[in-house]
């Protein structure tokens, strides 16, 4: 997530790293067990969106993404994610990330 985001944004990529208590990467990849893999964002009007999320390489480096979609960023002001997977009966989390999403003059 370089730059600002802006309201109407598609394409923009959320990339977060799990890790767990210790601070140490999860290996979430498909190969260690991975069932699941999520971003929960929450909206400046409190609302929540959760969205399956993709590995940025295989999920070794414990690193999940999600692109956003046409009609996803649709509030301007702060926004938070939170990470989350499972590996058999364990789930991972990682930080909440805030952020700030620009409104935008130009329309589509």
């Amino acid at each position: 997530m370089a730059g600002s985001i802006q309201v109407g944004n598609v394409g923009t990529i959320f990339r977060l790293t799990i890790k767990d208590e210790d601070e140490a990467v999860v290996n979430c990849s498909t190969g260690a067990g991975c069932t699941a893999k999520v971003i929960t964002f929450e909206m400046p009007d409190d609302t929540t969106s959760t969205k399956n999320a993709s590995y940025y390489t295989d999920g070794s480096d414990g690193i999940i993404q999600y692109a956003a979609t046409t009609g996803f960023i649709a509030d301007d002001g702060d926004w938070k994610m939170q990470g989350r997977v499972t590996i058999g009966s364990a789930i991972y989390y990682s930080d909440v990330i805030r952020f700030n999403v620009e409104p935008s003059l130009a329309t589509a």
